[in-house]
């Protein structure tokens, strides 16, 4: 227990530090070029699982089987490396069409650092051993934190350059600190069995590839959607907005790996794991919603001002993706990386057609809207799919008044408790998610 509990204590920590920078940050560079900087990093979680063919999602799933973990893990390792190193030369000539040469460099540095990063830590999480998956984060996070703060404090402006270089050093120290504790080097062998295919680890890896990369689709693409048709400081103004609600998923993340062994291993009771992730949700969206509200304008100055509007429908958006990727683990589970994949495709096409669409009337509040209305579908998606095949006793996931209840308590915290309108629409929201939920259940 006193493991978990520093676990929790260390995801925390790694999104404060994260949301931190990105204060620091905002403070000490222009709008342009913050748009820029969150392009290159959206392209990053992109091109990561692209480039490792889904190798990532493969070690947690093989490797929680102690049986021949070591053979798998070094072969999905290896086999990650190769698709990058075969890849790469193409993905290095397409980024330069959008960055300069260090640019692109610095990308492809930060994605095969971070392949092997997120190797060992998908490693250890298929071990129980969370505290390495939420350790590294955190220490990349504070390591980066450290950084800028010590750039800032002499007094230079941010560029996009340096900013990649400070990402990089910081993976790098977690990659060394993470690789020493775990004594690393003896989970990899060095035999014949590495170098055969394994056609189960090939086909869930390869599925789980296009299932991550549409996850990016639904979760991130907006930024490139923005950026091309209003540009990159509208990029930049979007992003403040999204770091605050992160944070939900920060807050969740380590109950959320908890769920994926539990489930994945069956062990422990499902039901009750669920409850207490659901009250964690339930909790930190009510007092994030509240805390954003009151101390926005009082970390950004007013060229995010704007932003400060679109944080709570954020909210909702990110409590709707904590609860997808809570369902994943049952797709996880009984192999059914299809399911998954077709689940998020369909919320990915949904959220690129509606940015496409609202984006250019609305501005940002389009891409909000979007955003928040994929990830809701790609919810009771996975969750009729569920209860449709009776994969877990959908009992314990629904809450036909909590649930709606949560979800318009920003709408009624940015819009007057006491307002005609609002208190009419939260009752008719209410009644048709009832009314939902009867018809399904």
């Amino acid at each position: 227990m006193p493991h978990k509990t520093f676990s929790v204590l260390l995801g925390i920590l790694s999104k404060v530090f994260l949301v931190l920078s990105v204060v620091v940050i905002s403070k000490h560079i222009s709008l342009d070029e913050f748009g820029w900087y969150e392009i290159a990093t959206t392209s990053i979680n992109l091109l990561f699982p692209i480039l490792c063919a889904g190798s990532i999602d493969g070690i947690f799933r093989f490797c929680i089987d102690e049986s021949g973990r070591k053979v798998v893990f070094s072969r999905l390792v290896l086999f990650g490396c190769l698709v990058f190193l075969i890849l790469s030369p193409i993905v290095f000539l397409l980024l330069s069409f959008y960055f300069d040469f260090v640019v692109s460099v610095l990308i492809l540095s930060l994605i095969f650092f971070n392949i092997i990063l997120e190797s060992i830590k998908q490693l250890k999480k298929s071990q129980g051993l969370l505290i390495y998956f939420t350790g590294a984060e955190s220490l990349k996070s504070f390591s980066f934190l450290i950084f800028i703060l010590a750039a800032a404090y002499s007094g230079s402006g941010f560029k996009i350059e340096f900013l990649l270089y400070m990402q990089v050093i910081s993976v790098l120290v977690t990659l060394f600190v993470v690789s020493f504790l775990s004594s690393i080097w003896n989970e990899f062998v060095f035999q014949k069995e590495i170098l055969r295919i394994n056609k189960d680890e090939l086909k869930y890896s390869l599925y789980m590839m296009p299932n991550t990369v549409l996850w990016w689709v639904l979760n991130a693409s907006d930024k490139i959607i923005l950026g091309i048709l209003s540009g990159p400081a509208s990029v930049a103004i979007y992003s403040v907005a999204t770091k605050f609600p992160s944070l939900i998923t920060s807050l969740n993340r380590i109950f959320m790996q908890l769920w994926h062994v539990a489930i994945v291993g069956g062990k422990g009771k499902i039901e009750n794991l669920w409850k207490v992730n659901m009250a964690l949700l339930n909790i930190s969206f009510i007092t994030l919603a509240v805390i954003f509200y009151f101390s926005f304008d009082l970390i950004f100055d007013k060229r995010y001002s704007q932003a400060s509007d679109y944080v709570q429908w954020l909210l909702v958006g990110s409590y709707y993706s904590v609860l997808s990727s809570l369902l994943g683990g049952i797709f996880m589970r009984d192999k059914k990386p299809k399911v998954a994949l077709y689940s998020t495709l369909i919320a990915a096409i949904l959220n690129v057609a509606l940015n496409i669409f609202f984006i250019p009337i609305y501005g940002v509040i389009g891409c909000v809207f979007s955003t928040v209305l994929s990830l809701a579908v790609l919810f009771f998606l996975r969750l009729l799919y569920i209860t449709v095949r009776n994969l877990e006793p959908i009992g314990f996931f629904w809450a036909p008044i909590t649930h709606p209840c949560i979800l318009i308590f920003p709408y009624l915290l940015t819009n007057g408790f006491y307002s005609a309108t609002t208190i009419i629409s939260s009752i008719i929201l209410i009644f048709t998610v009832r009314l939902f939920v009867r018809k399904i259940s």
